[in-house]
């Protein structure tokens, strides 16, 4: 029973990070934190479905991970990971709705963003929470992280996260060339950090 409310969980978790790319971040030209952004950044380039790239970074991580992590941290992010990817390239293929409507002003679409960067970051604020209250993530740059962290433990996992996640939004400028969208970017990681922080509060599922 307790495995199945996991993988319940897990499943909630994914559907509130895809949901959230499709619907909010890619129709409003910014750029997440992690393996989302870096994903979102080649979409912008090449309009292939950001699903295949966030597969693409994360399998291989998930394999070195195994010979390296815990085992159930790796099960479960896996699991997660091709949930959430799926789930992105499902939602493009059904043309399901975006939230940021076209033949809007200026204005109105600078409003329209802003909403996407808040409301987005709130769903892969509790995606993250969900995810981390099971004792695992949602993969990617935390991978990266606790590697890195394993044969440098007086590095932070935190501080290796931070900087990963800082210079992809750095570098989106590059791609969207409009500082908006790095604002949005960091506006969405302070809702996300909060939201996360603010679930983990609560005991674990």
């Amino acid at each position: 029973l307790g495995e199945a409310k996991n993988l319940l969980m897990i499943f909630i978790a994914a559907l509130c990070s895809f949901s959230a790319l499709h619907v909010f971040v890619i129709p409003s030209n910014f750029s997440p934190s992690g393996v989302d952004g870096i994903s979102t950044i080649i979409y912008e380039l090449t309009n292939i479905n950001i699903g295949w790239f966030k597969l693409g970074i994360n399998l291989p991580l998930m394999v070195i991970a195994w010979f390296v992590l815990k085992k159930r941290y790796v099960i479960y992010v896996s699991l997660f990971t091709v949930l959430d990817s799926l789930g992105v390239i499902f939602l493009e293929k059904i043309d399901f709705y975006t939230f940021v409507p076209s033949g809007l002003t200026s204005a109105e679409e600078l409003a329209y963003r802003l909403i996407s960067a808040i409301f987005s970051g709130v769903s892969i604020g509790v995606c993250t929470g969900i995810m981390l209250k099971l004792g695992a993530s949602t993969g990617g740059v935390d991978i990266v992280a606790s590697l890195i962290s394993r044969k440098n433990p007086h590095i932070h996992i935190e501080r290796i996260i931070s900087i990963f996640c800082y210079t992809i939004i750095a570098c989106s400028y590059f791609v969207y060339w409009d500082l908006t969208s790095v604002l949005l970017s960091v506006i969405q990681i302070f809702v996300f950090e909060w939201t996360a922080a603010t679930l983990l509060k609560k005991d674990r599922y």
